[in-house]
């Protein structure tokens, strides 16, 4: 039998993770930003993901350097989670 392929194991890994923290709910309604980071997963075209954002949405897809921002950081912490900021905020 043949090993997952490493696209495979990257997306199955995204999924899992991606899980563990949606019930954690501290996802923030960032639901654009995992739907990217998946698409990325999948196919590790930033093209490709954001024609499958306007199809899905129907809305003007991120930027590429979003995109990348987005799926370094999950690969990194395992989270697409806001972290606490420091100071206060702007209003």
């Amino acid at each position: 039998m043949h090993s997952p392929s490493l696209k495979a194991r990257l997306v199955a890994r995204v999924l899992a993770r991606w899980q563990a923290c949606s019930g954690t709910g501290q996802d923030g309604g960032n639901a654009g930003e995992e739907f990217s980071v998946l698409e990325y997963a999948k196919c590790s075209s930033v093209s490709s993901v954001q024609r499958a954002f306007l199809r899905k949405y129907g809305k003007a897809a991120p930027g590429h350097q979003s995109i990348l921002r987005w799926f370094r950081q999950f690969r990194e912490t395992g989270c697409l989670c806001k972290g606490k900021t420091t100071g206060r905020p702007v209003l």
